[in-house]
Order: C-alpha cells, then sequence, then structure tokens
C-alpha cells in the first residue's frame, strides 16, 4: 500500500455494544473533495450507517458462523 498526501480517509468500526468489532466502514477520497470539512458533516452519517449494520449484523450468517 502507498501513501499520499493527496488522499484522505474516515473510518467507523462495525461494532455491537458489549462485542468486538465485526468490521469497519469508511470513506476515503482525494483531499481536494474530501477535506475536513466535507470529512465533518460526513461523520455522523458515517457514524450512523455502522451503527445500522452493527444492529442488523446478528441476522446475518456470515458474522453468526462460529470459529474454530
Amino acid at each position: 500500500m502507498r501513501y499520499s498526501h493527496l488522499y484522505t480517509a474516515m473510518a467507523a468500526p462495525i461494532q455491537r455494544p458489549g462485542y468486538q468489532a465485526i468490521g469497519v466502514l469508511s470513506i476515503a477520497g482525494p483531499l481536494q473533495r474530501l477535506d475536513m470539512r466535507r470529512m465533518e458533516s460526513l461523520g455522523s452519517d458515517l457514524l450512523a450507517a455502522a451503527r445500522e449494520l452493527a444492529g442488523n449484523s446478528p441476522s446475518s450468517p456470515i458474522f453468526n458462523q462460529s470459529r474454530e
């Protein structure tokens, strides 16, 4: 993976309270379009989407497979 100062990203864990995180939801893009103001405006929606995915995870067979 390469790092570039021209790109930025933000992320939120997909995690039910009391459980380990099962994934992460991220938004990435060029700094020109995803500047701090844009990231702040998207932050609450990103967190809400991660909470929604976490809330729906018990109904998904993918997230309920036993780990051996």
